[in-house]
């Protein structure tokens, strides 16, 4: 599905968890919003995400019409390990700065410091990509992020 934006939202195949996920992008910068094993929360409490239905089907998360609007939000449902299928909305939020790893509204040495401490723990804070790989593109793109500074 695409909005006006251009923004698509789409289920794919999620080769590393043998499952399906759901990504949103504009072409270029493709980020997952679900998959296999994540936990959501549900009016039921926290819920792990996936269900492995064995045969050709195999490890699923999500099935059916997926449906993203102008603001960006996606609609999907989605299959929980405890056998049950909920129905789940995604809110984009866009970073005010996303190289600000300190939180601190700044740009500065200390975020440096911060990307590679987390690059060389592979905390999830230095995957700039999304791709669940700590590699240079993952430093590129943090570099690039703290070129253009906090607003």
């Amino acid at each position: 599905m695409v909005n006006t934006s251009g923004i698509v939202a789409f289920r794919a195949s999620d080769v590393p968890n043998d499952s399906t996920a759901i990504w949103v992008g504009d072409g270029t910068d493709l980020v997952k919003i679900i998959e296999w094993g994540q936990m959501i929360d549900t009016d039921l409490g926290l819920l792990e995400l996936g269900f492995d239905f064995g045969g050709f089907d195999g490890r699923q998360v999500t099935s059916g019409v997926i449906d993203i609007n102008d603001n960006g939000q996606v609609a999907f449902s989605a299959f929980l390990r405890n056998g049950t299928i909920g129905t789940f909305v995604a809110t984009p939020s866009t970073p005010v700065c996303a190289a600000d790893l300190n939180n601190d509204g700044l740009a500065n040495f200390f975020d440096v410091a911060a990307f590679i401490n987390a690059f060389g723990a592979q905390d999830l804070i230095a995957d700039f990509t999304g791709d669940g790989e700590f590699n240079f593109f993952d430093v590129s793109d943090f570099l690039s992020a703290f070129a253009l500074g906090c607003p």
